[in-house]
């Protein structure tokens, strides 16, 4: 019997609905590996990002400190007859006395105040953290040293005055500073650092205040001791010149007038240029941020000419050695107590950054790599590098528990002092 259309059933394709579970499950997994992996790479971008912006940050501050030593070694004693020190006294300023070099380094402590600077109060490291202070101290020109402007004076010996006791020094009366302006008196006594002692020129900050004689000018002052002259000595024999502080030391100096304090605009070419790690609020959500910062100061009266700016955040470590020949690097105390600023010939500098928040994988801690090595609680910019015999390596980092899932990063640079170099003959 033929069936009739009626009873007839299509055939009929599809999936089942175990089918249909299977591949959603499948779809779900697909998806969920999907997302993982934008996930991970979102980790990535960021992690990426924050790398690239304080290595940046880092590099462009580094540029800048090479640019700022680049302007040294002018105004100490111009090429020809460069000074070994430059002695300064400010009684405005809590530390007073200042002995500046080329360039210099200055241990940071929080709570301390630079000698140089009556606004600059440190408020960073935390105990445990070793950063330095750089100083940079020159000029951005040497049109001081021309003669038209700022005449070069050759003191007189003259027995009638005793500059030590009045602050009077005697000058040749064919030239005439400015009253009111500030000068650099240059002359040379025995260095006892060399061997055998030599004689070696250094240089002190003064004011030009009055003209008692014809062929005298007084310093006096907030800007000049209250013994004067002998007021120096003891920095004197600090920068290690033997001293003491004398008429005859004076009697044959030279007196270049380098300006008037109270003009600031346009901004002084004599400036201390400083770079140090402060702690700034607000940068991140998770509080203060160790920020490292750049200030300028006239040299002429320590005005602050050019304000703190932030230049790179997360460092969280500044430290300073100085070559003083054959890759024997030392910090700036040990160059000072062995006495030997005439041998810096380049200067290492140590930058450690840290990232301003927690990697954004939670399980990520802190681990050191060949560029950054350190162990899981430092890290050691001294190993990045060899160091010759004697010298003093830069020190540990330490990372504290709170940071140990945040990423460091460690740079560093030599600045070359090819001005002191090239006027003294030295090489690294």
């Amino acid at each position: 019997m033929t069936p009739t259309p009626s009873r007839l059933r299509p055939q009929q394709s599809g999936f089942t609905l175990v089918e249909l579970m299977v591949a959603l499950a499948l779809s779900m997994i697909l998806a969920i590996a999907i997302l993982n992996m934008q996930l991970k790479l979102g980790q990535q971008r960021m992690r990426t990002s924050d790398i690239a912006v304080r290595d940046g940050e880092t590099r462009a501050a580094m540029d800048l400190m090479t640019q700022d030593a680049s302007g040294t070694g002018f105004l100490l004693g111009n090429m020809t007859a460069p000074c070994s020190a430059l002695l300064t006294y400010d009684d405005a300023t809590t530390g007073k006395y200042f002995v500046h070099h080329e360039i210099d380094a200055v241990p940071a402590a929080s709570g301390a105040t630079l000698p140089f600077s009556t606004t600059l109060s440190l408020n960073y490291p935390p105990v445990g953290t070793a950063s330095d202070v750089l100083v940079i101290t020159g000029s951005t020109d040497a049109s001081n040293f021309n003669d038209a402007v700022a005449p070069m004076i050759h003191g007189t010996a003259n027995i009638a005055y005793t500059p030590t006791s009045t602050g009077d020094l005697p000058l040749d009366p064919s030239h005439v500073p400015t009253t009111g302006h500030v000068a650099i008196v240059q002359t040379t006594d025995t260095n006892t650092s060399g061997f055998p002692p030599v004689s070696k020129m250094f240089c002190m900050r003064v004011p030009l205040t009055s003209t008692p004689g014809s062929n005298a000018w007084h310093s006096g002052g907030t800007l000049m001791p209250p013994t004067f002259y002998a007021g120096f000595g003891t920095q004197m024999a600090a920068a290690g010149f033997a001293g003491p502080m004398s008429d005859a030391v004076l009697y044959n100096a030279n007196l270049v007038d380098i300006g008037d304090p109270t003009v600031v605009t346009p901004t002084p070419t004599q400036t201390t240029t400083v770079f140090y790690v402060a702690n700034v609020a607000g940068i991140a959500a998770a509080g203060n941020v160790p920020v490292l910062m750049r200030a300028q100061y006239s040299l002429l009266n320590d005005a602050q000419v050019l304000a703190p700016q932030q230049i790179a955040a997360g460092v969280v470590s500044l430290q300073v050695r100085f070559n003083v020949g054959k890759g024997v690097y030392k910090d700036a105390a040990t160059v000072t107590s062995t006495k030997v600023w005439d041998n810096v010939c380049s200067v290492r500098v140590a930058v450690v950054t840290r990232s301003l928040y927690d990697d954004p994988d939670s399980s990520y801690v802190w681990t050191p790599t060949p560029l950054t090595p350190g162990t899981a609680t430092a890290v050691k910019p001294a190993s990045a590098q060899t160091w010759a015999t004697g010298s003093v390596p830069f020190t540990d980092v330490p990372v504290a528990t709170a940071f140990q899932h945040r990423r460091f990063l460690l740079q560093q640079t030599d600045l070359p002092m090819r001005n002191w170099q090239l006027a003294k003959g030295v090489t690294c």
